[in-house]
């Protein structure tokens, strides 16, 4: 059974469901994940790309910058390199 308190079990997991299209499914966790540990910059850079995905950009932007603001130096990789899921398996954090 999952561990409920695992903050990067959860960041994973997310990342996980996100590169097979499971994007409701993914916030589920990424939202858990932040809700564990509000100051955790790649759980929000993580949660806006799904709602990058389902075209929420603005809500998917607040994530991206919240990330940026925990960690400025936060490397995030070019924009292209997500979409449609992650590009069934690119790169993340």
């Amino acid at each position: 059974e999952l561990m409920p308190n695992d903050l990067a079990i959860l960041n994973d997991l997310g990342l996980t469901l996100i590169s097979n299209c499971q994007l409701d499914d993914a916030l589920v966790y990424l939202d858990k994940a932040i809700a564990l540990q509000p100051e955790f910059p790649f759980a929000h850079f993580n949660r806006g790309l799904p709602l990058r995905e389902i075209n929420m950009e603005q809500e998917a932007m607040q994530e991206f910058t919240e990330a940026l603001r925990l960690d400025p130096t936060l490397e995030v990789p070019e924009a292209p390199l997500y979409g449609r899921c992650l590009s069934a398996g690119s790169e993340t954090y």
